[in-house]
Formats: C-alpha cells, structure tokens, sequence
C-alpha cells in the first residue's frame, strides 16, 4: 500500500495538486492500478506470434508516389534556395 508521504511525494513530481482529503483515496486507486500491471506481467506470451503492422485497408493509392518526385519542381519554385533547400529570411 502507498503511503500518505510517498502519495504526495508522486504528487509533488507529477506536478498534480491532490488535496490532503483524498490522498487515501487516490493512493488506493494507485495500488489497484498497480495491482492490475501485476496482473498482466503475470500473462504467458512466449507462444504468441508478432502481428504484422497495420495497413490502411479502406483506402489505398492507386498512384502513390515516391519520396522526392517533386522536389526538383518545389525547390525550383522557392523564391530563394541553396543546397536543396528553401532559403527563409533569419528572424533571430
């Protein structure tokens, strides 16, 4: 069980203002949120196998394009540039 000192020692650090009432309160909650972590580190997930990453099924491009192709067509049209990229005015 976390005490009244360490909860408002994770108070002060989280930057969270819990008032001196509901110091148990809160603490309590902590403890079965804890608790519940507890739980889940028990669970066996040695046999279970990486899902691949998730893809956007619902659209997909026709004609995707590729990174940089229209580069040359942006940097050409900057007002200024050097070395490939936008030149901007220095406001510092």
């Amino acid at each position: 069980m976390i005490t009244k000192q360490q909860m408002q020692d994770l108070a002060m650090l989280a930057r969270v203002g819990v008032p001196e009432a509901e110091l148990d309160q809160v603490a309590g909650e902590i403890d079965a949120i804890v608790g519940y972590i507890d739980i889940l580190n028990t669970v066996n997930v040695e046999d279970i196998v990486d899902m691949p990453l998730q893809v956007n099924v619902t659209h997909a491009d026709a004609n995707a394009t590729t990174t940089g192709t229209y580069f040359d067509t942006l940097i050409a049209a900057a007002p200024d540039s050097q070395d490939g990229f936008y030149k901007v005015p220095k406001i510092l």
